[in-house]
C-alpha cells in the first residue's frame, strides 16, 4: 500500500469517527447536522482517494475518481451551510446557501457525464 492510501484511508476513518461523534453528540442541533454532513464529504473525498489501489484497473480508477469529486464538490456548499448556522446568518443568507447548492448540484450532474 503506497503512503498516498495509508494516508488517506486514516483520515477517511477518522473523519468518519468524528462525523458520527458530531452527529450523535447533537442529533437535534443544526450545527452538528450541518458540521457532520461537510466532515462525510471529506470522508467520501478521501476514501474514494485510496480506492484505486484496492480496485486496480481503468474503469475502476475512473469510478473512483468521479466519486472522489462528488465529496470534493460537496464541501464548499456543505461548509457554508455549517457557517451560517453557526454564525446564525442562515435566514439573511438563504439566497446564497441555495446558490451554493445549484451550483454543486450542476458540477454533480457534470461529475457522472463525460465531460468532467
Amino acid at each position: 500500500m503506497s503512503s498516498l492510501s495509508a494516508v488517506s484511508l486514516f483520515i477517511a476513518v477518522a473523519s468518519l469517527v468524528m462525523s458520527i461523534f458530531v452527529f450523535i453528540k447533537g442529533k437535534n442541533k443544526p450545527t452538528n447536522i450541518t458540521m457532520a454532513l461537510f466532515i462525510f464529504a471529506v470522508v467520501i473525498w478521501t476514501a474514494a482517494q485510496a480506492m484505486p489501489e484496492f480496485f486496480p484497473g481503468y474503469e475502476s480508477a475512473l469510478f473512483w475518481g468521479r466519486v472522489s469529486t462528488a465529496g470534493v464538490i460537496l464541501i464548499p456548499a456543505f461548509f457554508l451551510n455549517f457557517v451560517l448556522v453557526l454564525t446564525d446568518h442562515l435566514r439573511k443568507s438563504k439566497g446564497l446557501l441555495i446558490t451554493a447548492y445549484a451550483v454543486s448540484a450542476v458540477f454533480l450532474l457534470l461529475d457522472i457525464t463525460p465531460l468532467m
